[in-house]
Parts: C-alpha cells; structure tokens; sequence
C-alpha cells in the first residue's frame, strides 16, 4: 500500500472506499458501491503498478498513464495490456542478447519446480524414490534452456536451493557442471566446523566416482538485506552498507590463498515492490559503485571457476534447503 498505492492519490483513494480491513466475505457487497468507471480504474492500476521503472520512464502508454492519474477508457485499459504483451513477448530473446553478448550467465530450476530431494531421495529416510521423475525434471529444463536460449545451461538453482548427496549423480547426468545453494547448507554438511571465509570458496563435490561437481553458497546477509533491508534505508546509504560489508569481507580474505567467490543470491521478484521507486536509485548507484570497486570484480559463475577451478572439496552434501537448511 505505502510504496504502490498511496504514491498515486486517485488508487489510494478507491482503496480508502473499500476499506482498509475488507474481509473477502465482504468483497462481493462493496464492490457494489463501485462504479464501472471506478472498476476500471482499479484494473488499469492494478496492472500499471506492476510495470517495472523502465517501463515507467520509456514507455510512453505507460508514462502517459500514470501522468493521467485515473479516469481511464477502456482503450486505454487495452492498449497497457497490450504494451505488457509486448514486453513479455521480447524478454526471452533481450535475455538471450545479453547471454551471448557475455553480460550475464542464464540458470535453470527443475522444470516444474520440485523439491528435488523429495521428489526423490534424501537424508533420514525422506523421498519417495521418483528417481526417473527426477531424473526428467532436469533434463527437460536443461532441454527446454538449450532451445530458448541457444545454449546449455552450465548452472543448476535447485528449487528453493533444495540439495541432497542423492541428487547429484542426476544433476551430472542431465550435463550441469556446478550448482547454488544457502550457506546454511555448508554448515550444516560439514557440522558446524566451518570457517567464516569458507562460504566464499567453490567446493568441488562428488557426483560419483568418476564425475565431480562444483557447488557455491550464497552469502545470506547480503541477499537478505536486498530482499528484505535495504527497501527500508536510502540508496546511498543501503549501498554504502552492502560496499562496506564487501570491504569487510574482503579483510577477512586477505590473508588467505586462492581467489573468492561472493555469491549474492535471492528471490529476484520480491524485493521491488518494497523499494519506494521499485529499486532504480539503489540498483543503479549499486552497479555502478561496485563496478568501480578495486578489490572486486562483477563475474559470470561459470567464468570465475573456469579461470578459477575449486580446490576445497566437500565429503558429503547434507539434505536440506534454503530455507532452516531443511524441508
């Protein structure tokens, strides 16, 4: 409501009408007492405020819209619909332009999503065996990358960063060279005995006896502070916290061999609806603060540990997720 609603005087307006503690028994008596005009007012707000600030500054039916602020026909209402199609209908291929271009480094997930450990095997008895569901649900999502993207993915997200020592032969066979999870799932794999720079070094895993895998922890602070922190703290500010916490972490790996990995991962919708400007100042004084840093450098996973192999390896791989470090 404070960063989506409230900013635009006409929706927060309509939501003061419905009442701020509208139960959804009551939803079908108060929209009653809406007009047509008000109805369609709410439908083109509700999908204008999704539309990212990009959107907001380039596109002229969406910049136009907002500068109206409400009274809206329903050409209008069409013509933002159309304008969403348009933008998901190109954001594949905009993805893949920055892939091949080398800006960035495409995953995937198991194709439907599963807990995979679930799906199939994982510590304490849980699982219930589906070894060839599973084994399909990573192939057909390195299939379907290939044939979107025109390559095959070299990364694997485990589905809420769901692992198990189980899973890792299939992940092998379906052709991924290195996967992600929590930090809390080094923890916990290696029983607490854990250094606080280990995080940041890729360990090489055994997938079976002759194939080994590369896994990388994400640094939870970091991630949590973009998804649930910073939206609450000025730009500059939040980006001077996350550059500080580098700086701290870089101290810590001063002094010790090989080359670091710091792996920021989260839930890449989340955060925006909470950011004021749906994160434009701080995403972008971000990327520009830490591009010029000289400690560190911005990189695609698969570059880094091509130039920069793993050499800690990890014995066993715990079961467990994201999330608690476990199911």
């Amino acid at each position: 409501w404070e960063t989506l609603i409230r900013p635009l005087p006409r929706y927060y307006q309509l939501l003061e009408k419905r009442g701020f503690n509208a139960q959804p028994k009551m939803l079908r008596d108060l929209a009653a007492h809406f007009s047509d005009q008000e109805m369609r007012d709410l439908q083109v707000y509700f999908n204008l405020i999704w539309c990212g600030f990009t959107l907001r500054e380039r596109d002229e039916v969406v910049r136009s819209l907002f500068e109206k602020g409400g009274s809206y026909t329903e050409e209008e209402k069409k013509a933002l619909l159309e304008r969403q199609r348009f933008v998901l209908s190109n954001l594949v291929s905009e993805y893949k332009q920055l892939a091949e271009a080398g800006q960035i480094e495409l995953t995937t997930t198991p194709f439907y999503h599963p807990i995979l450990p679930l799906l199939y095997k994982a510590d304490d008895n849980q699982g219930i065996g589906l070894e060839d569901d599973a084994r399909t649900q990573l192939a057909d999502a390195a299939k379907f990358h290939e044939k979107h993207f025109g390559q095959k993915p070299k990364g694997l997200w485990p589905s809420e960063g769901s692992v198990s020592q189980y899973i890792l032969p299939l992940v092998a066979d379906a052709g991924f060279t290195w996967l992600a999870t929590d930090e809390g799932m080094l923890y916990k794999s290696l029983g607490g005995q854990v250094a606080e720079e280990d995080i940041y070094f890729p360990h090489l895993l055994d997938a079976d006896e002759k194939r080994k895998l590369t896994i990388i922890f994400r640094d939870r602070e970091l991630a949590d502070n973009v998804g649930f922190v910073y939206s609450r703290t000025h730009p500059r500010d939040a980006v001077w916290d996350f550059v500080g916490k580098l700086n701290g972490i870089s101290n810590i790996l001063r002094s010790k061999p090989g080359n670091a990995l710091v792996p920021v991962i989260l839930d890449g919708e989340n955060p925006w609806e909470s950011y004021p400007d749906g994160g434009a100042e701080f995403l972008r004084h971000l990327y520009r603060t830490v591009s010029k840093l000289p400690d560190f450098e911005m990189v695609r996973v698969s570059d880094f540990l091509e130039k920069h192999p793993a050499e800690k390896k990890l014995k066993r791989l715990a079961s467990g997720s994201w999330i608690n470090s476990n199911f």
